[in-house]
């Protein structure tokens, strides 16, 4: 009782500091340990082989070092479910892809509906292509007729005799002027008269035939004239072949033409004024025109006609 502490501390204090340590290392060993997913200790497996050494030879260190390793045990058992997430995450990412493929899908459907107007579009241009180019070959198959039909309507007026005024004009100044037979045939057949030889020849001295060898430019057109004006059919029988009478103004001379008749010839010349008959009896018809005074002799066969 009256002793004094210090010859009494060492002694006690060594068998209290004993004590506690059996009561500490009597509890940690029945204190339970946190299992992990598996049933197994954390902090035992979590630990190395000297960290477990140590975990019981310092109870007041070691306890918070075994609950800080607890508490990482317990986060390393939850990193699956961490993971889990990443996994769900990404996931969600791989799923992505499909809803852009969804998209994807319907730029198709887009693009179909931008084709079909396109096409359409192309269509329209198409038919109003199609629209010019009939009016462009309307217009060319109307222009196409119109000269189809000037080239009939020139036709006719070569076939009536019609001249142009270039020709008029030619005719007019030199009418005095005097032809070869050839020319002056082939002017009558540009102009759609015939010619007809009871001899079937064309030898100025010989009676049977048809000449207009040497006959006068002026008579030539007279005769043309004649058919442009009346519209009927002029026959060339007689010209400048002998058998004729003579005179200043005959055949020989190259101022008579003969024709033959035919009714709307003689309708036509018959309606002029008419004159005295002529010693051999054939009547006279008489027409006064700015180009010249026109005799028509009425005979039998044909008419006899001097433009003069």
């Amino acid at each position: 009782m009256g002793s004094h502490p210090g010859t009494r501390g060492p002694a006690w204090l060594g068998a209290s500091a004993l004590l506690a340590v059996q009561i500490t290392m009597t509890a940690l060993a029945s204190a339970p340990v946190p299992a992990s997913a598996d049933g197994s200790s954390a902090v035992s497996r979590s630990l190395p082989a000297h960290a477990r050494v140590g975990l019981y030879s310092s109870p007041g260190l070691e306890a918070g070092h075994a609950a800080r390793t607890w508490r990482r045990a317990e986060h390393t058992e939850a990193a699956p479910a961490h993971r889990l997430a990443r996994q769900g995450k990404q996931a969600k990412a791989q799923r992505k892809p499909a809803s852009g493929t969804a998209k994807a899908a319907k730029a198709p459907e887009g693009t179909k509906a931008t084709t079909a107007t396109k096409k359409a579009k192309a269509s329209a241009s198409a038919a109003k292509a199609r629209k010019a180019s009939k009016a462009v070959k309307a217009v060319k198959a109307t222009k196409a007729l119109k000269a189809a039909k000037a080239v009939e309507a020139l036709k006719a007026r070569l076939v009536t005799g019609r001249v142009s005024p270039v020709l008029w004009r030619q005719h007019q100044l030199f009418r005095d002027l005097r032809l070869p037979h050839q020319q002056a045939a082939n002017r009558l057949k540009h102009a759609g008269l015939g010619w007809r030889s009871s001899g079937n020849c064309v030898d100025r001295h010989r009676p049977t035939c048809t000449s207009l060898d040497r006959v006068r430019l002026g008579t030539l057109w007279g005769v043309v004239d004649l058919k442009r004006r009346s519209g009927c059919r002029v026959v060339v029988t007689g010209g400048t072949e002998t058998g004729h009478a003579h005179g200043p103004r005959s055949h020989g001379s190259g101022y008579k033409i003969d024709i033959e008749h035919n009714k709307c010839i003689d309708r036509f010349i018959r309606g002029k004024r008419s004159g005295t008959v002529r010693g051999d009896g054939a009547g006279l018809y008489h027409e006064y025109r700015p180009t010249g005074h026109t005799v028509y002799a009425d005979e039998p066969s044909h008419w006899d006609i001097a433009f003069t």
